[in-house]
């Protein structure tokens, strides 16, 4: 079925409608919405109820609209989503989602700024927010940092190349002055810096190892703090906002509610649907500076992913890669029914962000 510039104008207003009120629209709700639009745009075309019922009851023969009560007006079918996502969505950024991005970004740290936007995602969508951050595995070493908490407690900041910092308690047998803990950071700096993280803890072990038999206690000590200090490498991944599905009106059921937020907290299936997220059908370019055509925000509705107990749930989301390769994806996941127009800037601007600290901190 070809669709018409009046047929997508409605189509378009009904999912957005939906999308607001969460309830089925009525052809007098979409003949005032087209008409202020028509207004704005000093058409002098008017638009009546009956016509409006008219080109709904049309696309809802063609599969885009579909009626859940006789006496109820329309819904937006999966298909209809579909076609509103890949031609007839406008994403924008509103000023005040600028504003608060651009405040976080400003004040947060490396080690802060995946977990500061995550809230701020959740907090301006009213959705999760997830952020998917690489294993540091392959990560070359850059700095480590030592702070005595008390006698033999002392917090380890494992530095990356793009400013990603992990911090680790290290708890030893021993204590040391200000002077002997700022000699052994500098002797580990000196000797891991450039290295992965896997060729820094193999180098550890061995040097460990082989202090074991020598007389040069603070090098025994160095490379005791340097094992406990270097993190795990596994990738880690931001969830902000889950009780936010609380305000849904989809997850009003407390069984449903209960399972999805057991699946969200079940680590593997949000990297699950995330590895289909990056793949999904729905794209739209990233609108960055320079952004490359397979830079794109992606969507992925609920029917398309098959993921368990998250059956329920749709996303949005990028990916983008750091100076040194590494992947990391930033998405926000609720409802089907969600202001993907607004969604889909949100997640490219917070993503341009980070890309923007990473070139600071090359």
């Amino acid at each position: 079925m070809e669709l018409d510039t009046r047929k997508r104008a409605v189509l378009r207003h009904v999912v957005e409608v939906y999308i607001d009120d969460a309830e089925p629209v009525s052809s007098s709700t979409i003949a005032r919405s087209y008409g202020r639009e028509l207004a704005q745009r000093r058409r002098p075309e008017t638009i009546s109820s009956a016509t409006i019922r008219n080109v709904m009851a049309e696309l809802e023969a063609g599969g885009y609209l579909a009626q859940p009560h006789s006496s109820s007006g329309r819904v937006p079918t999966e298909k209809g989503l579909k076609l509103y996502l890949d031609d007839l969505m406008s994403p924008k950024l509103r000023p005040w989602d600028r504003t608060r991005l651009d405040e976080v970004a400003a004040t947060a740290d490396a080690s802060s700024l995946p977990t500061a936007l995550g809230q701020s995602l959740a907090g301006l969508s009213g959705q999760v927010a997830l952020i998917a951050l690489p294993g540091l595995s392959g990560a070359k070493f850059r700095e480590i940092g030592l702070v005595r908490m008390s006698a033999g407690r002392f917090v380890a900041f494992f530095v990356a190349p793009v400013g990603i910092v992990q911090q680790r308690l290290v708890e030893v047998d021993f204590d040391l002055s200000s002077d002997e803990l700022q000699r052994i950071q500098n002797f580990l700096n000196e000797r891991l810096v450039g290295r992965s993280l896997d060729e820094v803890r193999t180098h550890i072990a061995s040097e460990l190892a082989d202090a074991q038999t020598a007389f040069d206690s603070e090098k025994k000590r160095a490379f005791a703090i340097g094992q406990q200090a270097i993190p795990s490498g596994a990738p880690s991944l931001v969830v902000e906002g889950t009780t936010r599905l609380i305000e849904q009106p989809e997850f009003t059921d407390i069984g449903r509610l209960r399972s999805l937020v057991h699946a969200i907290e079940d680590k593997s299936a949000l990297l699950g649907i995330l590895d289909k997220l990056i793949a999904g059908p729905h794209t739209v370019r990233s609108f960055a500076d320079g952004a490359r055509d397979d830079d794109s925000v992606r969507v992925l509705l609920a029917s398309e992913h098959h993921i368990g107990d998250m059956h329920e749930v749709s996303l949005v989301g990028r990916c983008v890669v750091d100076p040194s390769g590494q992947q990391t994806t930033v998405s926000i996941l609720g409802p089907q029914r969600m202001d993907y127009g607004r969604l889909v800037a949100l997640v490219d601007y917070a993503s341009n962000l980070l890309v923007k600290y990473w070139d600071q901190t090359r």
